[in-house]
């Protein structure tokens, strides 16, 4: 709009005098030609839509966030039935504490364990199993400097277990998400 704004202002005295010098002294300028001229408006100039300030933040931020979540995505693995961090874990607890310390993101850490056909430990504890997995890497981040007010813990149990025979270990993790700082930990509203 603002570009058809500066044509009228600058184009149309031009076109005009042209019109005028090229015509006889004393006649008028072409009506036809005058009126299209005229007739471009504000109205009918297409409008390309842009985002707004506040917009184009929240994209930065959600790219941000996503990107950080895609550098948290190796989770922490654990031993069948078992709560206790092996060197491994820590290590790469180390790893992930060095992103979160420049982040100032929410932390929800997700622990999971696995339950089929006898084959693990049983479903009631697979809760308390996969929520005390989530306790323990909080403790460690604690440990390591991140503020537990900014962390929340989630024992999801048996739910997105791997099923394939090959992955049935990999059930027995922990893995860390960013979420945004609006959202509020204390209630679980996710």
């Amino acid at each position: 709009m603002k570009i058809i704004r500066i044509v009228k202002i600058l184009c149309i005295p031009l076109i005009l005098t042209y019109l005028s010098c090229a015509s006889q002294p004393n006649s008028e300028p072409d009506p036809k030609l005058l009126e299209l001229i005229l007739s471009l408006s504000d109205d009918e100039a297409p409008v390309r839509y842009r985002p707004s300030r506040k917009e184009r933040k929240q994209k930065r931020l959600n790219t941000r966030l996503k990107h950080y979540n895609d550098l948290l995505a190796y989770p922490i693995y654990f031993r069948k039935n078992q709560s206790v961090l092996t060197m491994e874990a820590l290590d790469n607890i180390s790893k992930k504490v060095r992103l979160l310390e420049k982040t100032d993101y929410n932390i929800v850490v997700n622990g999971y364990a696995f339950v089929k056909d006898g084959i693990g430990i049983s479903k009631e504890n697979s809760y308390l199993v996969s929520k005390s997995r989530a306790i323990v890497v909080r403790d460690a981040l604690v440990k390591k400097g991140i503020v537990s007010d900014r962390i929340s813990t989630i024992g999801h149990g048996n739910i997105a277990a791997y099923t394939y025979q090959k992955y049935i270990n990999r059930n027995e993790r922990v893995v860390i998400t960013l979420t945004p700082k609006d959202i509020n930990l204390s209630t679980g509203d996710f």
